[in-house]
C-alpha cells in the first residue's frame, strides 16, 4: 500500500514523520533562507535533480514504476543523483 500525494503535501508529510523542520531541511540541502525550499515545493516545475536532492536529504528515494503489467516491480527505476 502507498499514498498518492502532490509532492509538496508529499514533502510535507515526510517531515512531519521525520519530526523535520522546512527550516532544518532546507539547511541540509544547502538552501540560504528556508524560503528557497518553499518556492521549490510550489513551484509548477522543479527540476527532478532538486526533488531527488531533497528525498535523499530526507532519507527516501523517488522510484519510477510502469502504472501497468504484471512485473512492474521488476520495472521499476529509483532515481538518484550518482551515475553508475
Amino acid at each position: 500500500p502507498y499514498t498518492t500525494l502532490f509532492r509538496s503535501q508529499a514533502i510535507k508529510k515526510i517531515l512531519k514523520q521525520e519530526h523535520m523542520t522546512q527550516k532544518v531541511l532546507s539547511e541540509k540541502v544547502g538552501y540560504a533562507r528556508p524560503s528557497s525550499l518553499n518556492t521549490v515545493l510550489i513551484s509548477n516545475n522543479p527540476q527532478i535533480e532538486t526533488l531527488v536532492k531533497i528525498m535523499d536529504t530526507l532519507g527516501y528515494e523517488i522510484i519510477l514504476r510502469p502504472k501497468n503489467g504484471s512485473d512492474k516491480v521488476a520495472r521499476s527505476v529509483i532515481l538518484n543523483n550518482e551515475e553508475e
